[in-house]
């Protein structure tokens, strides 16, 4: 999500007893483009063409996909 401002709490604590949300969500913060590049995200396209798109005024719509890996999914 791109975000020009905010007002309230970030917080994870809605996502309690939401199945599959609960389990995969950790944390939610809003992070700088430099800030991404030091963490773990998923998808990977957030560290590097979304920032493109960005850039680019978001030219188009991009479809974010699905990444498994051997012990977990990723929206």
């Amino acid at each position: 999500m791109l975000a020009t401002s905010f007002s309230g709490e970030l917080t994870t604590e809605n996502v309690a007893g939401k199945g599959m949300d609960e389990q995969f969500i950790e944390d939610a913060r809003f992070l700088t483009k430099d800030e991404i590049k030091s963490n773990t995200v998923y998808p990977e396209m957030l560290e590097d063409v979304f920032w493109d798109d960005v850039g680019a005024g978001f030219p188009s719509t991009r479809y974010l996909g699905v990444s498994r890996s051997l012990t977990k999914t990723y929206l």
